[in-house]
């Protein structure tokens, strides 16, 4: 019995190590495949690192332009060799683009611009990035191998900051299972602010649960850099707010009046630089000429108005699906996502493990604290959804657009040590199923996300020789334009029957409201009509319609009482024709638009 118990306690401080090598190695070789800037939003991440580097603290705005700063103009050549990549799925990299860009050197000169959407987060938390960049320009390096010395650095820090963080407390597989979620492994190989974020937020959770064990023996350094991160995270992150309860929180386990002064100075410290970068951070105008403070109270002071629009987005089958794929993972500029059959896997196996880690003695032994990480956990999930109310959403939307899954990985990390957490270093049956099952999501994860990554940036389809095929979404139905289905020449030439007809449409991250429909046509002039919600429709994503087996030729969109959505399309050199997967009336052929992702 001495010896089972002997060998739990060498297994168990074995399992995390040995996952941070594995997943450190996977997303140094996704840090390898994928081409630069294709994380969302990574330009901004990467100009405002540069300009961390070079002094500049704050962004400033000239003339009334958004606010920003300058950045080497050589890094803004090496950017604009990427750029075609975003968002266009058919868009691959050749050989001769990446030696073209390697070429380019830092130069002395420097142009103003605007990082939009980083005017808010606080600027430490590009310190890795801004380091690497700066050793690589004085070193005298190309800006693009500077770049990777920036990603380099990053991954480095962050896993750094996660080993402290398991060492302050143990995660479980669990835990674990979130860190091995494609979306991560490929965020944890880019140059953008979510893997700083995650990490520092993982140190965070894990002292306050050390906290919450030790009470008064704590070591004053542990509550330090609980205080450091949930600092870091707040300011870089308003919607995680919530998580100002856990200095607080800690001061009530340990009753030290010096942890009380240092969690209200934390909380005016992020208030004042939150409230100090809304007042003055310059925005580029979105077209919708809205009050955010107004509506921010008009909701508050109508919570039923409020309460409605929340309840219609979550119920909505449409928006639940969007979250549950991307915060698996939709890769690249959210143009490369993975088959459905994928995430009904990564889901199981997410699901199974924190059940088979669900550890009901640590709830009882530490209610409080794990009550906390619920609160902060709910309260940010509501803060998510509240800020994109008001600062992304139409006035005149009833749902709540421009929530992505990752947006959710914070409070999931708070839910998670929540249902899991446990200080005792137990290896039993459900600690062996849990990481056995871990491994395999690892071991899959990285394997799929490795070959839809060279598939998205490296490899195409068959197309004539020296056509260049872009992706481009078509103009916006409206109550008056229709939106037109191009085919292929091939099925317009010589028409197969077709049983399933799949369209790839483009909401802009927006559910809308009202009702459309697809009518479809012959060459003998017999049509059809498949009316159809657009509430049903899922951004960058394929709408299935079953048909009657007929050879149509041509159809189009149009609305019944509905509006705003868009067809993408594969664009030739002289040529358009819609993203739309083709079934024939025997269920064993189809088609795929050539240039247009896979569904």
């Amino acid at each position: 019995m001495m010896r089972v118990a002997a060998r739990q306690l060498v297994v168990a401080p074995l399992a995390w190590p040995l996952f941070l090598v594995a997943m450190f190695m996977a997303s140094l070789v996704f840090a390898a495949i994928t081409p630069p800037f294709q994380a969302p939003d990574e330009f901004d991440h990467v100009k405002r690192a540069y300009m961390l580097g070079q002094g500049q603290i704050l962004l400033r705005s000239v003339d009334g332009a958004p606010s920003g700063g300058e950045v080497d103009s050589g890094l803004v050549r090496y950017m604009e060799h990427f750029i075609p990549l975003k968002g266009v799925a058919s868009r691959k990299l050749s050989s001769d683009e990446m030696l073209n860009a390697g070429s380019i050197r830092w130069e002395e000169t420097s142009l103003f611009q605007s990082p939009v959407g980083t005017a808010y987060y606080f600027p430490l938390m590009y310190a890795p990035q801004a380091i690497g960049l700066s050793l690589g320009k004085a070193a005298g390096m190309s800006v693009g191998k500077s770049y990777r010395l920036a990603r380099a650095l990053e991954l480095f820090t962050c896993f750094a900051l996660l080993i402290l963080a398991f060492r302050l407390y143990r995660p479980s597989a669990a835990v674990l299972a979130l860190l091995a979620l494609p979306m991560n492994l490929f965020l944890f190989g880019s140059a953008v602010l979510d893997p700083m974020a995650t990490s520092v937020a993982f140190v965070g959770v894990a002292a306050f649960m050390r906290i919450s064990v030790d009470r008064g023996a704590t070591p004053t350094w542990v509550f330090a850099a609980l205080c450091a991160s949930v600092l870091l995270v707040c300011a870089c992150r308003a919607n995680m707010l919530p998580l100002l309860l856990l200095p607080f929180a800690a001061w009530w386990f340990t009753r030290d009046r010096r942890y009380l002064v240092a969690a209200v100075a934390i909380t005016v410290f992020v208030l004042a630089w939150t409230l100090f970068t809304v007042k003055t951070a310059v925005y580029p105008s979105v077209g919708r000429n809205v009050d955010h403070a107004a509506r921010l109270f008009h909701l508050l002071s109508h919570p039923g108005e409020l309460l409605s629009i929340l309840f219609a987005t979550w119920t909505s089958s449409s928006r639940m699906s969007f979250y549950a794929v991307s915060f698996i993972g939709v890769l690249g500029w959210l143009d490369t996502p993975f088959q459905l059959s994928f995430y009904q896997f990564i889901w199981a196996m997410v699901v199974t493990i924190l059940v088979v880690s669900f550890s009901l003695d640590g709830w009882r032994e530490n209610r409080l604290a794990r009550g906390t990480l619920l609160v902060a956990c709910l309260g940010s999930l509501l803060m998510t959804f509240l800020a994109l109310l008001v600062q992304w959403t139409d006035p005149a939307s009833t749902t709540v657009d421009g929530v992505q899954g990752r947006y959710l990985m914070i409070p999931a990390i708070c839910l998670f040590y929540t249902l899991t957490g446990d200080s005792r270093p137990n290896a039993g049956i459900g600690f062996y199923v849990g990481h056995v099952l871990l491994a395999a999501l690892l071991g899959v994860g990285a394997y799929s996300t490795a070959g839809i990554l060279v598939q998205r940036y490296h490899t195409s389809p068959t197309q004539v020789v020296g056509e260049v095929l872009t992706l481009k979404p078509s103009s916006p139905l409206t109550h008056n334009d229709k939106v037109t289905l191009h085919f292929t020449p091939a099925q317009e030439a010589d028409p197969a029957p077709l049983r399933r007809l799949s369209i790839r449409f483009g909401t802009y991250m927006a559910t809308h409201q009202g009702r459309a429909e697809l009518r479809l046509w012959t060459q003998g002039g017999e049509k059809t009509s498949v009316p159809f919600d657009l509430s049903t429709l899922v951004d960058n994503d394929y709408r299935e319609f079953v048909l009657d087996g007929k050879r149509y030729v041509g159809g189009e969109i149009v609305s019944l009482d509905g509006q705003g959505v868009s067809v993408w399309e594969s664009h030739g050199d002289d040529n358009a024709t819609s993203c739309v997967v083709m079934q024939e009336r025997d269920g064993r052929s189809t088609q795929l638009t050539p240039g247009c992702p896979e569904p």
